[in-house]
């Protein structure tokens, strides 16, 4: 199952057992205000109180685990999505070669990269600085034509 149905639903889960724990929680207090009232009633109610008790820890030691499991589901996707990203960077990087002319990278690298939207606005710049100044329109439709080639 992939991230984008198993993280919500994971977490969606996780929210019904802390609901479940708040639920069994007001239960217990309940409980032991009418335990403190009326002591037939008290004798009668201890049994409940433990089993509620017991669902208590129980419902905090599943969410517990579920959160842990999550947490580390997510932390180990984000640590293989890195790692790929890590191998396709280092296919596609250009090696300096001083006899060869220089070749743009891959566009996928700028959009890996950290600072993309950094290295987006620059391109924007260099692609569309004929917009800016002011070109005749044969060398807009010239740059276009190198913009869409970059």
């Amino acid at each position: 199952m992939g991230s984008n149905v198993y993280f919500p639903v994971l977490w969606l889960v996780i929210a019904t057992l802390v609901i479940g724990i708040f639920a069994a929680t007001s239960a217990m207090s309940y409980f032991r205000l009418v335990m403190a009232e009326n002591a037939v009633v008290g004798g009668q109610s201890r049994r409940q109180l433990s089993y509620l008790k017991q669902l208590h820890w129980l419902l905090w030691a599943i969410a517990g685990t579920m959160c842990a499991g999550g947490v580390a589901a997510w932390y180990q996707e984000k640590s293989a999505n890195d790692k790929d990203i890590l191998v396709k960077r280092t296919q596609l990087m250009p090696v300096f070669d001083k006899n060869n002319m220089w070749e743009a990278p891959d566009p996928y690298l700028a959009e890996t990269d950290k600072q993309a939207k950094l290295i987006a606005y620059g391109r924007d710049i260099i692609a569309r600085t004929h917009l800016r100044i002011g070109a005749s329109n044969s060398e807009v439709v010239v740059a276009e034509w190198f913009a869409t080639r970059i």
